[in-house]
């Protein structure tokens, strides 16, 4: 259906040209839906399109997206297609409130022709960019919780915390109690083994990043690796030699478990979030990214 390069998914963005048009006719011409025998109609309000970011980016033919990100140089086309970060003057990694506002201000399209899903469809001229939503999966599940989850597997291995000199023999007797604590729990763990290549280290120097193949073994391992640290933290905090690395593991504890009450929510909310389910994501979420700072910074230091 993607087609690849050569046709520039030309059958897939024909295939959402024809969707957006039934959609469109279903938000100018009610469905007759029989009930009871009384005869109602309904009109067809599309709001927007959440999915993949990879598919978001095709259909939507964005310019500015999550690929888009720059490690060699302070310009780019921009990694998100709501605001200019990763642009000129708007570094992607300044989450300062002066420059996430200013990344607000004066943003162009993400596209250089409009998308035939936002022609063919009754959308605000204002926001129309907003049409397409962020891809929360991708972005947690496969993105920072997944780093999370990393970064404590392979802090837990730094700080000889099995007394395992093997990295390789680390990893497999981590993924053992993984699978242990996945039966005792009831949780399903997609992963046959754990590796280096999965947790982003191709060298020693290489910073921790999650990339298994399933997203919601970022759910599992985020839970086990905030067991394993809670029950080995007691034992460390009556060895001296531990005094900083308990308080360095504690903080890992309390990142993980913001990140797991988050997705808790997220999982177990239903199509629309409550006030108070809003407010427990943003408040975890916020939390989770001011501890990920300072943890970024102790590490640093």
């Amino acid at each position: 259906m993607y087609s690849g390069k050569k046709n520039k998914n030309k059958p897939l963005l024909a295939l959402v040209d024809h969707f957006a048009r039934d959609l469109a006719d279903c938000f100018h011409r009610p469905i007759k839906v029989d009930r009871d025998g009384t005869e109602r109609s309904f009109f067809l309000c599309t709001l927007g399109m959440k999915g993949d970011w990879p598919a978001l980016t095709k259909i939507g033919q964005l310019r500015r997206h999550h690929l888009r990100d720059t490690w060699s140089t302070n310009t780019g086309v921009g990694i998100c297609h709501r605001c200019l970060g990763g642009q000129e003057g708007h570094s992607w990694h300044d989450v300062s409130y002066e420059n996430m506002l200013a990344m607000r201000r004066d943003v162009p399209v993400p596209w250089t022709s409009t998308p035939g899903i936002i022609s063919n469809l009754p959308v605000s001229s204002k926001h129309v960019a907003d049409f397409f939503k962020i891809d929360l999966f991708h972005t947690f599940h496969k993105g920072v919780f997944a780093d999370a989850a990393a970064n404590a597997i392979v802090t837990f291995y730094d700080f000889d915390l099995l007394k395992l000199k093997s990295l390789d023999q680390y990893m497999h007797v981590l993924y053992e109690d993984a699978r242990a604590f996945c039966a005792g729990k009831n949780y399903e763990l997609h992963m046959c083994k754990l590796t280096t290549q999965q947790l982003g280290l191709t060298r020693s120097t290489d910073y921790p990043a999650g990339s298994w193949f399933k997203g919601a073994d970022t759910t599992v391992l985020c839970k086990f690796m905030q067991h394993k640290l809670e029950s080995i933290i007691p034992e460390l905090s009556h060895d001296e030699n531990y005094s900083f690395n308990v308080a360095y593991l504690s903080q890992i504890v309390q990142l993980l478990g913001f990140a797991n009450t988050f997705m808790h929510v997220c999982y177990n909310s239903g199509l629309w979030l409550t006030v108070r389910q809003r407010d427990l994501m943003v408040k975890n979420l916020v939390n989770f990214l001011k501890t990920w700072a300072i943890l970024a910074q102790s590490a640093f230091n």
